[in-house]
């Protein structure tokens, strides 16, 4: 799990450098979607319609 966690990581933080919106999404990609808040579902549901790299890794 920890490479995963690592992976997503890169990842991310790759793909924030040249998408701002991605600020502070770490923990809305690694935590359990059945535990994410109603505004942090929003926030997953918006990023995934961006075909991002990150998306098609993890979803």
């Amino acid at each position: 799990m920890k490479l995963v966690n690592e992976a997503v990581d890169e990842v991310r933080k790759i793909e924030q450098q040249r998408d701002k919106i991605l600020k502070n999404t770490r923990y809305i990609w690694l935590k359990n979607p059945s535990s994410l808040t109603r505004n942090q579902t929003n926030t997953l549901g918006n990023l995934k319609e961006m075909n991002l790299k990150l998306c098609g890794h993890i979803i």
